[in-house]
């Protein structure tokens, strides 16, 4: 199998499962009172998700804190390959955070009430994402697939949603 077979084969299951949960949101509900302010529901989903940032920065530079060929940075010194791996990691980590952030937010502003637990479900697919594409990430596309997938597709279904309220 190739490795972009691979990624579409994690990718499916993953698209089911958002499309899952966008059915299923109305059905679960949530709790009295929960969610009813929007701002501070999207806010701390946001804030939820930014703590892979604040790891993955931790984990780049804890490695520069310790190992010396790296310690003065990629501007005055070629990062060696532990490095390079640690800064795709939190570069692909500040993408991902970014534009999840803005769609939990845009999304708890817009979205009707009952598709607002979404977003919690959103953020700890987010979590688990991250998880899987950090410890797969050594390994190369098939190592990291899935956790991308779980990452960025749920928030990419926020998108769509967002985009055909506006359309709507």
């Amino acid at each position: 199998m190739t490795d972009r077979q691979v990624v579409m084969l994690y990718g499916a299951p993953v698209i089911a499962l958002t499309l899952g949960a966008v059915f299923l949101a109305p059905i679960i509900g949530m709790p009295e009172g929960w969610g009813a302010d929007r701002l501070r529901l999207g806010a701390g989903c946001a804030a939820a998700i930014a703590a892979w940032l604040i790891f993955a920065l931790l984990y780049v530079s804890t490695h520069r804190l310790f190992t010396p060929a790296d310690a003065p940075g990629p501007a005055l010194s070629d990062p060696t390959p532990p490095l390079r791996l640690k800064l795709a990691f939190l570069q692909n980590t500040l993408e991902q955070t970014v534009l999840a952030a803005i769609a939990y937010l845009a999304f708890a502003a817009s979205a009707p009430a009952e598709q607002l637990p979404l977003l919690p479900l959103d953020a700890a697919l987010f979590w688990i994402g991250r998880l899987t594409f950090l410890i797969g990430h050594r390994t190369g596309m098939r190592g990291r697939a899935f956790g991308y997938a779980l990452t960025f597709l749920p928030t990419f279904a926020l998108y769509l949603m967002l985009a055909a309220q506006l359309i709507a």
